[in-house]
């Protein structure tokens, strides 16, 4: 009888173990919301409409995965390269919304590295980022930091 009562205490226990993991797993991984269609408010299409300027426009990404593109679908979907020229699939609502549409003389270049620190985008500024004439009007995006908190968490004090 005993060994009964402890099996049954062993299934029953296991059985509120699992129902514990199902919930969790339910709750964190099958009923969050995940978007769709393009993030933050809508872009009016009316500052699309005509160029911006004619002059030589060069867009340069600087920083981490964020801007090199980790985790993207294609190339195309990178954020910098959406930013240039809109996937083929994009969403009806963003088509031609995007800066090669208002910037005829847009040149682009992503320099950014994914996993890199702010001490190697310095680098990256110093050596890959060659000076333009002045009538060449720049852009740069950046993202930095990230990488400089996650590498070093816990190992070494702030610098």
């Amino acid at each position: 009888m005993y060994t009964m009562r402890k099996r049954l205490w062993v299934i029953v226990s296991l059985g509120a173990v699992l129902l514990v993991c199902v919930i969790f797993y339910k709750q964190y991984f099958l009923s969050r919301p995940i978007g769709h269609g393009p993030a933050g408010p809508q872009v009016s299409r009316h500052n699309f409409v005509n160029p911006w300027t004619d002059r030589v426009v060069r867009f340069v990404g600087i920083g981490d995965s964020i801007t090199a593109g980790l985790g993207a679908r294609t190339r195309d979907h990178t954020s910098f390269n959406r930013l240039v020229k809109n996937p083929e699939d994009e969403y009806a609502d963003m088509k031609a919304i995007c800066l090669s549409t208002v910037l005829p003389n847009l040149e682009s270049e992503n320099l950014a590295i994914s996993g890199s620190t702010s001490r190697e985008h310095l680098a990256v500024i110093e050596e890959r980022l060659m000076k333009q004439d002045s009538s060449v009007f720049g852009i740069v995006v950046m993202t930095t930091g990230g990488n400089d908190l996650i590498h070093s968490y816990g190992r070494s004090p702030p610098k």
